[in-house]
């Protein structure tokens, strides 16, 4: 016999899990010193190009390193992961890619915008790209769980 979990503890177990999420991303965003958000001594810096900062990473992979490349290409994009992951189990009128789309690009247009105003880090438009790609890959392995969790019965 298998043991049902209710929606409601998915749910409960969701916004816990949402907003941890929300205050390690605010935290990495604003405050972290490993990524340099502490020295606001610096001016504004923005990117309005798009694919400027994509393909300077790519093209200088082996001058910056796999592990500063890696991370602005592939970390922006893990990131917003878990977002486009848990607002679908949060409510139900969230499960549409459209809104993942939307919310994804809301948020990280608030962070980008965040990080201009007040000189801790940059605002760039790439990060707004992969950020908001990041949001839909979270919400198709949200598609792909609830699949396998129907098709096996799981709760």
């Amino acid at each position: 016999m298998k043991k049902q979990i209710s929606t409601r503890t998915i749910r409960v177990v969701g916004w816990i899990l949402f907003l941890s999420y929300l205050m390690g991303l605010v935290y990495f965003m604003f405050f972290s010193e490993s990524l340099g958000r502490t020295d606001m001594s610096v001016g504004y810096r923005y990117n309005l190009e798009p694919f400027r900062e994509i393909r300077r990473c790519i093209e200088r992979w082996e001058v910056l390193g796999p592990v500063n490349a890696g991370l602005n290409l592939f970390g922006n994009v893990i990131a917003f992961m878990p977002l486009g992951f848990i607002l679908p189990m949060l409510s139900g009128s969230t499960r549409k890619w459209y809104w993942a789309l939307f919310l994804s690009l809301l948020c990280s247009l608030a962070i980008e915008t965040v990080q201009l105003y007040t000189r801790r880090g940059s605002f760039d438009v790439d990060d707004l790209m992969l950020n908001t790609l990041g949001g839909l890959a979270g919400y198709w392995c949200f598609l792909a769980a609830a699949a396998i969790r129907r098709k096996r019965g799981l709760f």
